[in-house]
């Protein structure tokens, strides 16, 4: 339901660092790493200042056992 909404929200506006960065949480939640991993380092290209957005993508390699 959640990645739905996060679908819908970047179909009307593709560049927002912050809904990429809660649909990759919402992908990593679901164990669909692949895309998580594709969301976040959109929003990082998009946002690098963003230091928080490191963090989701920390938790993604970890929980895909790479840390």
């Amino acid at each position: 339901m959640a990645i739905k909404s996060f679908n819908e929200s970047l179909a009307l506006k593709p560049k927002q660092a912050s809904i990429l960065a809660l649909r990759a949480n919402a992908h990593r939640i679901s164990r669909n790493y692949s895309a998580g991993l594709a969301d976040i380092q959109a929003a990082i290209d998009l946002a690098p200042e963003l230091l928080e957005l490191n963090y989701i993508l920390g938790l993604i390699h970890f929980e895909m056992g790479q840390l």
